[in-house]
């Protein structure tokens, strides 16, 4: 299958995107991140997504999360159940489209300060991908980077719950990290400039186009 060009945003490249000047210069599809932690939706996510499919631009959507520990109330958005509950009441407007979940915080050099270890991340994201799909009827996509995914001890377990792996990677192309036995997506530079979109974004090449189906 021939590797395509794409890219991914969020609200921090602003309102303006021109979706059509980017894909005829030669990018065909867009990851649009939808949902933030414990924080809620990205203001331009819906606005994103209608415009970009518009343009006829292969289009998902990306699920900020984070790991953290519940503090007696105060977010209650820090468990994993409730933080897919906020997620899936956003997304689901969009219907069935490619969704990943985003798994890059907390950095494990916080880990101790913050009461957690791999462990208990690996538990918490877990729980999180599980209850988004028991809502959705979604599998989950993962996006992540390898030294993370080492710091959770390659759990064998995320084979077999994500459906596929977008891995970040900026530099030579590298090997799939474990337990995965390949990537369907690689973000391959995080500074990018493409005409119809400002400042910088990120780049990503697809491998298997069936993950947008």
């Amino acid at each position: 299958m021939t590797n395509i060009l794409g890219f991914d945003i969020s609200s921090l490249q602003g309102a303006n995107i021109d979706f059509t000047k980017t894909k005829q210069s030669g990018y065909q599809f867009v990851i649009i991140r939808a949902s933030i932690g414990n924080d809620g939706a990205d203001r331009l996510c819906v606005s994103n997504v209608n415009a970009a499919k518009a343009a006829g631009l292969l289009v998902g959507i990306y699920n900020v999360t984070y790991s953290l520990r519940p503090d007696g109330g105060i977010h209650p958005f820090r468990d994993p159940i409730e933080q897919a509950n906020q997620h899936w009441a956003f997304c689901q407007q969009f219907g069935i489209i490619a969704t990943w979940q985003d798994v890059e915080q907390p950095e494990p050099s916080t880990w101790q300060l913050k009461g957690i270890d791999g462990e208990y991340c690996t538990d918490w994201i877990l729980t999180y991908a599980q209850h988004y799909q028991d809502l959705s009827g979604i599998k989950l996509g993962l996006y992540t980077y390898a030294p993370y995914l080492a710091a959770l001890g390659s759990p064998t377990s995320f084979a077999d719950q994500f459906s596929s792996l977008w891995l970040a990677c900026y530099g030579k192309q590298p090997p799939a990290p474990k337990p995965f036995g390949q990537y369907a997506l690689l973000q391959n530079c995080g500074d990018a400039r493409l005409p119809g979109v400002s400042p910088i974004v990120d780049t990503d090449i697809c491998f298997d186009t069936s993950v947008f189906v």
